[in-house]
């Protein structure tokens, strides 16, 4: 399995060319290679902003690549990058394709990151569990 590990430490901002690049590698179903590319970024010292972050996720949901997605919302936790949103973006998509299970785990590791659960996380959590039949869970 891959083993895609973020560098917390950089110094500058993945540019918009190299950054299209892994975005292309995302939308293609190439998920892994995308990650690695961003890891070879982050070791020379780039960093993606969080927009760029939040768009690559947005990238991986859409083309549902979960896999990739997982792995991409586990280092933005684990950085602290605009995770609590983009965590509640994956339960809604979750919740879209009737994937109620993945879309409680990920709302148990928001918890355990301790990101701030609102409104809008609740209602997607609900919102999947009800689309799911899931009475009990909500």
């Amino acid at each position: 399995m891959y083993q895609y590990q973020p560098y917390p430490l950089c110094s500058s901002t993945v540019s918009d060319d190299s950054f299209s690049h892994i975005q292309g590698l995302a939308c293609a179903q190439h998920w892994e290679q995308a990650l690695e590319m961003l890891q070879r970024l982050q070791h020379r010292g780039e960093r993606p902003s969080n927009t760029q972050y939040g768009s690559l996720l947005d990238d991986l949901i859409r083309s549902q690549q979960w896999q990739g997605a997982e792995t991409l919302l586990g280092d933005m936790l684990q950085l602290k990058i605009s995770s609590c949103n983009a965590s509640t973006t994956m339960i809604s998509a979750y919740g879209k394709v009737g994937l109620w299970e993945s879309a409680l785990r990920i709302f148990h590791q928001m918890r355990a990151h301790k990101c701030e659960v609102h409104a809008y996380t609740y209602t997607a959590l609900l919102e999947t569990l009800e689309f799911s039949s899931k009475w009990e869970q909500a």
